[in-house]
């Protein structure tokens, strides 16, 4: 997970000096692996009060979205992404965002602390 801010950042740097960014490709990432679950730990850690993850099996996902009105093709593409990150899919980091920003991303805690009024349980 990377937090929006730092995406943001990151474009408006590639975007002031395109011909220092030429041919190359990026894949940014936050500076740590999170999961869902550590993510649910970490809120609870910011917000001081337990925040209890429910895993949802990705067919329980997908037939919540259509329930809910999503197209029975982007419920199926989304199942397909919850499948490939349920078994490590995500699970790493690489060093471009710093390479490029010169600082490491923000922390999901710092995420969190800079949008407590808009998900705080």
């Amino acid at each position: 997970m990377i937090d929006v801010r730092d995406s943001g950042d990151f474009a408006a740097t590639v975007l002031r000096a395109p011909a220092q960014h030429k041919g190359c490709t990026y894949t940014l990432t936050g500076s740590a692996s999170l999961s869902l679950r550590d993510a649910a730990a970490e809120l609870g850690e910011v917000y001081g009060t337990p925040i209890a993850y429910q895993p949802v099996t990705p067919d329980d996902a997908q037939r919540s979205m259509v329930d809910a009105g999503l197209s029975a093709w982007m419920a199926a593409v989304n199942k397909e992404y919850l499948t490939a990150y349920s078994e490590g899919w995500g699970d790493y980091t690489t060093p471009d965002f710093e390479k490029v920003m010169g600082r490491p991303a923000r922390s999901f805690a710092d995420f969190a602390r800079a949008h407590a009024p808009q998900i705080r349980p």
